[in-house]
C-alpha cells in the first residue's frame, strides 16, 4: 500500500518534454505505482468515477475545501460515488488505463477554485464537470499538511 508522499515522481508538473502535453504542460504529476493500493492524501467526498478516453478510470475527491484531486489510470474503485473518505483510507487500486500512458502509474492532479499561487493562473482549466485552476499537487499538499 503506498500514498503519494513515499511515491517517486516520474513527471513533474509543468513538463513540456511529451508531445500530449500542449502549451501549458503536464497538469499534474505522475508517480511510481505498479497496481498497488493507493491511500488517499486528503479528506473529503467521490464526487466522480468514470472512464475517459485518455486518462482511463478516474477517481474525483472533492476536499473540504471545495478543491478536487484526480487520480487517473487506475485499475479499479474500491470506493462508490458519493462516499465519504479520510486522509490515508484505501480508494483504489493503480494501473495503466487509458490511451497516454506507456505502462503503470498514477497520475494525480489537482483543480483549486482559485489560483493557489501566482503561476496557476495561466493554468485554468475544465475536466469533466469542474472548472478551475491546475496547481502543483506537491506545494499544495506542502501548505496543507506540512508533511511532504
Amino acid at each position: 500500500m503506498k500514498n503519494i508522499f513515499n511515491a517517486r515522481v516520474i513527471q513533474k508538473f509543468r513538463n513540456f518534454n511529451l508531445r500530449w502535453y500542449g502549451p501549458l504542460g503536464h497538469r499534474g504529476l505522475d508517480l511510481a505505482f505498479s497496481y498497488e493500493d493507493l491511500l488517499s492524501p486528503a479528506t473529503g467526498t467521490v464526487v466522480g468515477l468514470l472512464k475517459q478516453k485518455q486518462m482511463g478510470n478516474c477517481m474525483y475527491i472533492q476536499d473540504a475545501w471545495g478543491n478536487i484531486h484526480i487520480f487517473a489510470h487506475l485499475n479499479q474503485f474500491y470506493k462508490r460515488l458519493h462516499e465519504k473518505i479520510k486522509r490515508a483510507e484505501l480508494i483504489a487500486e493503480t494501473g495503466n488505463t487509458g490511451s497516454i500512458t506507456s505502462g503503470a502509474h498514477l497520475h494525480y492532479e489537482i483543480i483549486t477554485s482559485a489560483p493557489f499561487n501566482k503561476s496557476d493562473k495561466i493554468m485554468a482549466r475544465k475536466l469533466y464537470l469542474f472548472k478551475g485552476y491546475n496547481t502543483n499537487p506537491i506545494e499544495y499538499l506542502k501548505a496543507l499538511y506540512k508533511a511532504y
